[in-house]
């Protein structure tokens, strides 16, 4: 029986950060989020700030020369053109799940590097173990894909059941898009998990971080806008092991030429989320490595105007 994590801690480790990533990554829809008049935006983000600022003055000087000094971020100066293929991976999901095959098929598909098999068997492991409950199928939900057993469950390998990013890796490494996406979302919530059982190492968390950041630039270079949202939040909130407003901002660039409205929300968002010195910095960045920052830019061209 896979070990439990008290109900408090895997909401204070997953909770807070699935949310704020819900808000910002969601994509091609509205942001899950109410109305809020002024005086609320303020009352919610003036403490966020606050909090950000002071970490800021605490940091060193060297941070911040490494931010306008460094190499340029990955997608400064990117043009990017949204790619939607969601129709086509739900009829493939589809087709796999009207084959009803069991649960070692789907295993074994998966890892010969099967999408869509790889998908429906991430959705169906749900109830499988800890980490699988708390796995995250964005837009590649299927209500009708169902959920494996018990008895199916325990017919899958442990380790995949202890890491179920196992599933999804052979498509990934095929050049699914999906999968990578996937990847990138769920990795960060399986090492914390793990963390919160205590049977992981400091290593173990690190690769699947570095795994999720790879995986989400990887599929947001081939145009999946979720990807380029969630790849930001994860720079902003610290999911790939380190935090880097610089890096986030840089995607915001390159979603001002896609052309989605959803993304001045998420610009918002990044703003209200960076420190001052954060502001500053990314502001040098921009100006060094040669992004768009006329006087004529939209919101989205530089939300901290």
């Amino acid at each position: 029986m896979p070990q439990k994590i008290k109900p408090t801690l895997i909401a204070t480790v997953l909770s807070a950060t699935a949310f704020a990533a819900a808000l910002f990554y969601s994509s091609r829809k509205e942001l899950e989020r109410e109305p809020r008049s002024q005086t609320q935006h303020v009352r919610t983000v003036g403490p966020v700030k606050k909090n950000a600022d002071r970490k800021a003055r605490s940091s060193t000087s060297v941070k911040a020369e490494n931010i306008t000094r460094g190499p340029c971020p990955p997608f400064f100066g990117a043009t990017v053109t949204a790619v939607h293929d969601d129709a086509k991976v739900q009829a493939g999901i589809q087709a796999v799940i009207a084959k009803n095959l069991d649960v070692r098929t789907l295993s074994q598909l998966s890892q010969q590097g099967n999408m869509f098999a790889a998908l429906v068997l991430f959705q169906k492991v749900k109830p499988c173990s800890e980490a699988t409950r708390h796995m995250d199928s964005m837009e590649f939900d299927a209500p009708n894909a169902g959920y494996l057993s018990a008895r199916e469950c325990s017919q899958l390998p442990a380790p995949l059941l202890r890491n179920p990013i196992n599933i999804l890796i052979p498509a990934a490494d095929a050049g699914a898009t999906a999968a990578k996406l996937l990847i990138s979302k769920n990795a960060p919530t399986v090492a914390s998990i793990m963390t919160v059982l205590k049977n992981t190492t400091a290593q173990e968390d690190a690769d699947l971080r570095a795994l999720a950041e790879r995986h989400g630039l990887d599929a947001a270079r081939s145009g999946s806008e979720s990807a380029m949202a969630l790849v930001a939040h994860s720079y902003l909130s610290g999911a790939f092991g380190r935090k880097d407003a610089a890096d986030a901002y840089a995607i915001v660039q390159a979603w001002a030429h896609s052309g989605s409205p959803e993304n001045r929300d998420r610009a918002g968002y990044l703003h209200s989320q960076m420190s001052t010195t954060e502001l500053e910095n990314a502001k040098a960045l921009l100006s060094r490595c040669g992004a768009q920052n006329s006087s004529n830019s939209s919101i989205m061209l530089s939300p901290f105007n």
